[in-house]
């Protein structure tokens, strides 16, 4: 079993702000019960641990269980779904990663 990362007074008020741009709702489906803020890049990538537009507010199914969109358990169809839901994100952490796709 993994051990729980310790959180930061940093990481909640980076979940904090995220949660509140996103108007304390999934950006997927609008549930309020229970808001998770996730990194799109990992939180290991230094530069954008903290970063807002690395974050977004998804609910328990969307961010770990739903096997259709989630961040977790199909990240190929959630990056799809930010390719066309969230573009300008998307592009400049595409940026930030400095990968070429083409």
């Amino acid at each position: 079993m993994k051990g729980r990362r310790k959180v930061t007074k940093e990481d909640r008020e980076w979940a904090n702000q995220v949660k509140s741009r996103d108007g304390f709702m999934c950006v997927i489906c609008g549930e309020t019960d229970r808001l998770n803020a996730h990194h799109i890049l990992p939180r290991e990538l230094k530069d954008t641990t903290h970063d807002l537009l690395n974050g977004i507010s998804l609910c328990p199914s969307h961010h770990r269980f739903n096997r259709t969109l989630s961040a977790h358990q199909n990240p190929l169809a959630f990056f799809k779904w930010m390719m066309i839901n969230r573009q300008g994100i998307f592009t400049y952490l595409h940026k930030k990663c400095n990968i070429n796709l083409t």
